[in-house]
């Protein structure tokens, strides 16, 4: 069996105040902010990564970080309905990061963009069952 780690989860929040406390609780347990990304609505893409200028370029940005059209068209509806998007950077990390966004409010939290463990020579992808 091959183990495989997330490099990449993507959360969607109900409103921009628990967006910005799971950014600040991400950071409070060690997560840097270049590892960091959210996208709201109403403004710019944040953290170290590319800058999205409207919710229309979601799904290309997304697709570009490894998303299948599919997966990055449902984020892309989820943003323009209003709802902040945050994608966390992780390492060994995902299942803190994973406890830390439910805990403040994140559903449909999502890994992608999966690689193996140290040791494992086979690439596994990730096809995460998304929320109609």
């Amino acid at each position: 069996m091959v183990y495989v780690r997330p490099v990449a989860l993507f959360a969607l929040f109900d409103d921009r105040q628990w967006a910005r406390h799971a950014v600040a609780a991400l950071k409070a347990v060690g997560f840097a902010g270049e590892d960091i990304g959210q996208l709201d609505p109403r403004r710019r893409l944040h953290g170290g990564h590319s800058s999205v200028a409207s919710p229309g370029a979601v799904a290309d940005a997304l697709i570009g970080r490894g998303l299948t059209e599919d997966q990055a068209r449902y984020y892309e509806a989820a943003v323009r309905r209003g709802n902040p998007l945050l994608a966390v950077r992780t390492r060994d990390e995902a299942d803190v990061a994973q406890t830390v966004l439910q805990r403040c409010g994140a559903y449909d939290v999502q890994p992608f963009g999966r690689r193996p463990r140290r040791g494992s020579t086979r690439m596994s992808k990730a096809t995460p069952k998304l929320a109609a």
